[in-house]
């Protein structure tokens, strides 16, 4: 979460009599530790901004390095800036990578280990980011499956501006030199590329942030203002080292105030980053310019021993500090409340070990110096003498924590109840009263283990990434989704868990004599309500294409039968304006249903499957229960289906319950029998519809037969 440079030691010397600030080292550990506690509590609710405080940290710091190395030699070393951000993040940033994909494959299935090894290779190349953007993954959705590896995202924005900074600042003074003759004018030039540049990026993430809140959170351009308003801190240090001794205290306790108020009381419902990432980037302004040439006086707080050590190791604290909650949740979950205390005590282990033993002897070692072949042997002979003592003590100490952390685990897996040993047996009872011992059950059966690793391949024929019958634009496209050869015809309309279900419902078609055609739309539901996918504008284009094509598509296909199968996403899509979920639910449905019995004699509605537990998220090969892996019925699928069945009470429609298939009493297995329900959270595998298809088929026969 944390941009990486803003926790070297590196700073213009210029900014300060002693050339090292600890009032910014005791900075740097209020930030990591409010978003460690943000990450593994919760609280305090605007931790989060941690990550601003440190982006504003990073854009102070290079900008004062390159302009002060501008100044003294009129060029920027390229090269050694380059090797020096190699040097200073990659060592220990691949470490903790290798260490996640490692333990990913020992405690996750493959579905979610190939996904975190993938996440590996694009934090490695720093564009993380831009993989969470693509993936539209909620930073504050802690409630599904998380990567250990979403913290690099920060990482990856930093990376990216370590890449065009210097070249920004050199173009600022090749236009101070060559179009207005002066050396002088590189700052003001700074000044004003930078604050264009800034500028546009914070109207950016002002917009994105209504629109598209999750591009708006992990883009590099719209946080670009917040590493620009450090940037133009650093340019006007000139000014600001005139500040006198009193307003230096008054600077530093205002931001400490500000920054305290934004971590305390900013929560994630509000536009972030812009507008109110203003807040905590203007309170760490403020303190940094507190110190700009002389430190402030009274900062304990900030400045002393601890604070500074925290401050020096924070960035392998930060690295670490993610993985160590993701895996500590599912290793320490027998530890019961005292499982943060050791997420604390191995985040905080694996960063100290980190720090002695990779960060920092990589970073003063001779790799990359550029130092000639005869003085190399002398000098690497000197560097294992200054920093040999201080890395046998941090292995003693990592030593340490591998053997505590491995003496949690085993409490943990000692601790777990006897009724979680994996059951030999299931039953062979129909369906209702399998999914009833499921429900009940605490543990997995050893069939429904042995599918975890390749439940994601158990995909019915008809789901939309292996049929072309998904969003059709026009007749030719539902060429793949026509089934059976009866006299009548019928169309099957929902979203993408109409496709996957389409198996059981053609069965029972063409026995009753329909020819079946299969028209799933992504996430749309069957109503001319309007939609709220702000972060998906195409698939809400073809949603609303889908409403007002409805009409003609009808005219098109002229079925005598309408099967409608729509799900608790789709129902959840619907834009809520001025009234309750439900109630525009109904008043889009009915409109949607009018349209349809106007044009059709006979029409049927299948209330879906509900959503479940993740098997990514709630299954490891460690603590896996079949308790922690079953969900609740959501309140979301119980008032669709209410209004559902109230209308299709007031219109006369024949509906079918198939919740038992799925649940007992309102709680839904991710299993029953020997199979497993869903390959994701919602649709259902091929094995399960192969189990329960004979029921759909009954249930659908039986009310077309009333």
């Amino acid at each position: 979460m944390k941009p990486a440079e803003a926790h070297t030691r590196e700073t213009d010397k210029t900014q300060t009599r002693q050339g090292f600030r600890s009032d910014i080292q005791g900075l740097r550990a209020l930030a990591v530790l409010v978003v460690f506690a943000d990450h593994l509590w919760r609280w305090p609710t605007g931790g989060f901004v941690g990550v601003d405080i440190f982006f504003v940290l990073s854009g102070f710091l290079i900008t004062g390095i390159l302009l002060r190395e501008l100044e003294l030699t009129g060029r920027i070393d390229f090269v050694r800036f380059y090797i020096r951000r190699l040097k200073r993040l990659m060592p220990a940033a691949l470490l903790v990578i290798a260490v996640t994909c490692v333990l990913a494959w020992l405690v996750f299935f493959s579905d979610g280990a190939r996904s975190i090894t993938q996440d590996g290779v694009w934090a490695a190349l720093f564009v993380a980011n831009w993989r969470f953007v693509r993936q539209g993954t909620d930073y504050f959705a802690m409630g599904g499956p998380t990567s250990p590896l979403q913290h690099y995202w920060s990482l990856s924005v930093e990376e990216q501006f370590y890449f065009v900074w210097p070249w920004l600042l050199l173009l600022a003074a090749l236009i101070a030199v060559h179009v207005f003759r002066k050396q002088a004018y590189v700052r003001p030039v700074a000044a004003v590329v930078i604050g264009v540049i800034s500028v546009g990026s914070f109207v950016l993430a002002m917009v994105q942030s209504a629109d598209a809140p999750v591009v708006a959170y992990f883009s590099t351009l719209t946080r670009t203002w917040e590493l620009g308003a450090g940037a133009l801190l650093a340019i006007a240090s000139p000014v600001v080292v005139r500040l006198g001794a009193r307003m230096r205290v008054a600077l530093a306790y205002s931001g400490i105030a500000v920054m305290l108020g934004s971590i305390f009381f900013l929560s994630p419902d509000l536009p972030f980053p812009g507008p109110w990432a203003a807040l905590p980037v203007a309170g760490a302004l403020l303190m940094i310019a507190s110190g700009v040439g002389q430190e402030s006086r009274h900062l304990g707080a900030f400045t002393n021993r601890v604070a500074t050590y925290i401050g020096n190791i924070s960035y392998s604290l930060y690295l670490w500090h993610f993985p160590a909650i993701v895996f500590g949740s599912i290793l320490f979950s027998g530890l019961g409340a005292l499982a943060p205390v050791a997420v604390i005590l191995v985040a905080f282990g694996a960063a100290i070990a980190s720090y002695h033993l990779v960060e920092q002897p990589v970073l003063r070692s001779p790799w990359l110096a550029g130092i000639p072949k005869p003085e190399r042997k002398a000098t690497w002979s000197g560097w294992r003498q200054q920093w040999g003592p201080s890395m046998k003590r941090a292995s003693a100490g990592a030593l340490t924590t591998v053997l505590v952390t491995a003496g949690l685990t085993l409490v943990t897996v000692v601790s777990e109840d006897a009724s979680l040993q994996r059951a030999t047996e299931s039953s062979t009872s129909e369906a209702t009263e399998l999914v009833r011992e499921a429900a009940g059950a605490a543990a997995f059966p050893a069939e429904v283990v042995a599918q975890f690793d390749s439940v994601s391949t158990d995909v019915p024929a008809t789901y939309p990434t292996k049929a072309g019958c998904f969003n059709p634009a026009s007749e030719s496209d539902t060429a793949e989704c026509r089934f059976g050869s009866g006299e009548r015809s019928a169309l099957v309309l929902g979203d993408s868990y109409a496709a996957a279900s389409l198996p059981p419902i053609v069965e029972a078609l063409d026995e009753e004599g329909y020819a079946t055609t299969g028209m799933a739309f992504s996430s749309c539901a069957v109503s001319t309500a309007p939609l709220d996918w702000a972060d998906n504008p195409a698939r809400q284009d073809a949603c609303n294409d889908f409403y007002e094509n409805l009409s003609s598509m009808l005219d098109r296909e002229q079925p005598d039968l309408v099967v409608i199968l729509d799900s608790e996403t789709a129902y959840n899509s619907i834009l809520v304006e001025g009234t309750d979920r439900q109630t525009a639910w109904y008043e889009g449905r009915r409109a949607a249903l009018e349209t349809i019995t106007s044009k059709v004699e006979e029409v049927l509605i299948i209330h879906p499957n509900p959503r479940g537990a993740s098997l990514e998220a709630c299954a490891n090969k460690v603590t896996s229960s079949a308790e922690a892996c079953s969900a609740e019925v959501s309140q979301s699928w119980r008032d669709k289906v209410a209004a559902d069945e109230s209308l299709a009470a007031e219109m006369g429609l024949a509906t079918v319950d198939t919740l038992d298939l799925f649940c007992a009493d309102f709680v839904c297995p991710a299993f029953a029998g020997d199979v497993v329900q869903r390959f994701d959270t919602g649709h259902l595998t091929a094995s399960y519809l192969e189990l329960v298809g004979p029921d759909i088929r009954a249930r659908v026969q039986a009310a077309l037969r009333e």
